[in-house]
């Protein structure tokens, strides 16, 4: 992917979790998570 996509929201917030999902530089789903606004984000990536 060559292009930004559209997007309506970038972050999504669920009680206190914050989840945001993206394609990172190798083109590989990437999720984050964090608890509470100020958390430390946990980054998970998939295979392509």
């Amino acid at each position: 992917m060559n292009h930004v996509s559209f997007r309506q929201q970038a972050l999504l917030t669920v009680g206190d979790v914050q989840l945001a999902a993206y394609y990172d530089d190798q083109g590989r789903v990437t999720v984050a998570r964090r608890k509470g606004a100020a958390g430390d984000w946990r980054v998970s990536s998939r295979p392509s």
